[in-house]
């Protein structure tokens, strides 16, 4: 599937600004269910958007920073997941398991 350089511009637009509000605690734009449905608005197809983000989402739900341990960044596997299941459309369980590098990336990044 072709993407128009628009699409990949909004994409970097809610990546950024997804990772500065993960810092602010006012708000939880961050959290993968709305990145996930952001994201599948801007490429087409909601319904796995939603579907994906969900599924991040109940993944991320326990993971807190214990001590020196911190979990995976919950932003890029996100938006990592929801990317790769729309375009290589992917079942979301493969998605989230497929992200799971990006994401421990964007942590030690």
């Amino acid at each position: 599937m072709e993407y128009s350089a628009l699409q990949v511009i909004l994409v970097f637009i809610v990546t950024f600004i997804a990772a500065i509000d993960q810092f602010s605690f006012l708000e939880s734009l961050y959290q993968p269910l709305v990145t996930g449905m952001v994201i599948g608005l801007i490429l087409g197809d909601l319904q796995t958007g939603l579907i994906v983000g969900g599924t991040y989402q109940l993944m991320t739900i326990g993971n807190m920073p214990i001590g020196g341990a911190q979990p995976p960044n919950a932003v890029v596997g996100g938006i990592m997941a929801t990317v790769l299941a729309i375009s290589l459309h992917l079942e979301p369980n493969i998605a989230v398991a497929t992200a799971i590098p990006f994401s421990l990336l964007g942590q030690y990044g």
